[in-house]
């Protein structure tokens, strides 16, 4: 389950149902609203030591084959690993060769080059999905502005998180086509408010599976053990700037545009869809050499293979 997304889906239920006046989002109860974070935590503790280590770790670094092996077919749920051990010990003999990467050498070499533009623009990609804009934390509460519907889930204007949550779902839809669904409705139909609250769910569903997850594990994918570290410092380091960036600027930008200010996302999703078409190469069933000999010949003119 991609972390990023929980979290976006658990501030909507905490916001839009236990947040309601009537539950607990009132002046006496609002303290046991902010304690919830207990609850989790607690089952996280409890869930924790039943949780299997992981197989790299076991083999490379206590060098524990067996446990590893045993690790490895209960998550595979096959009885031959022997590809997957494989590749560890590959890995683990080519950590023993390979130098580890500063950060500094990462952007000096032309080696490291293009994943790391990769890595970059897809944590980029992840915070400029507009996800932390859909979130009812980014919005102005006005309870006199917003419909009986809408007041359960914290939107002055249901149109425009329909005109938000379609394009940016990642499912090749193209900007909602007619300025109905930016224009204010002189009398807005009851029915939009539930398709609003559709299309956010929908939204949410579409980056937890996408945009949410793949950004930060394909970070290890693409660069060996060496220059991992460094990369993926620098691709976190991206992430929470663009997400710091926007926190902080979407509030102005939506003064300035109002309802359009979700076709920003829509451009800059394009932008990132078109580029992880081109530039982005396919990793599953490549090793660690089998990826990087690709971008050695992409930096020789050809692309990575897909």
């Amino acid at each position: 389950c991609d972390g990023n997304g929980t979290v976006a889906l658990g501030d909507i239920i905490r916001h839009n149902i236990f947040g309601l006046e009537s539950l607990m989002g009132n002046e006496s109860l609002w303290p046991l609203l902010l304690g919830f974070i207990f609850i989790p935590s607690l089952v996280q503790c409890i869930a924790f030591p039943f949780c299997p280590e992981s197989p790299r770790f076991l083999l490379i670094n206590r060098n524990e084959e067996n446990k590893a092996k045993s690790v490895l077919k209960k998550l595979r749920g096959t009885t031959d690993v022997s590809s997957d051990l494989q590749e560890m010990k590959e890995e683990s003999r080519q950590m023993m060769r390979e130098k580890k990467v500063t950060i500094p050498e990462l952007f000096r070499s032309p080696l490291y080059r293009q994943p790391l533009l990769i890595a970059v623009v897809l944590q980029l990609s992840q915070q400029l999905s507009g996800i932390n804009a859909v979130s009812p934390a980014s919005f102005h509460d006005d309870p006199s502005a917003i419909l009986d519907a809408p007041k359960y889930w914290g939107w002055e204007e249901g149109e425009e998180e329909f005109h938000v949550a379609s394009p940016t779902c990642i499912d090749g839809r193209k900007t909602v086509d007619r300025p109905l669904t930016v224009d204010r409705f002189e009398h807005e139909p009851s029915w939009m408010s539930y398709l609003s609250i559709i299309a956010i769910f929908g939204f949410v569903a579409f980056f937890e599976i996408g945009p949410g997850p793949i950004p930060w594990f394909i970070v290890a994918e693409l660069f060996s053990q060496g220059p991992r570290p460094s990369a993926i410092a620098v691709a976190g380091l991206s992430n929470w700037t663009a997400n710091f960036i926007v926190g902080m600027g979407f509030q102005y930008i939506e003064m300035v545009c109002g309802p359009y200010v979700f076709i920003i996302f829509t451009v800059l999703l394009l932008i990132f869809f078109i580029f992880t078409y081109f530039k982005v190469p396919e990793t599953k069933g490549r090793t660690f050499d089998e990826i990087a000999l690709g971008f050695r010949q992409g930096g020789a003119g050809n692309s990575p293979e897909k």
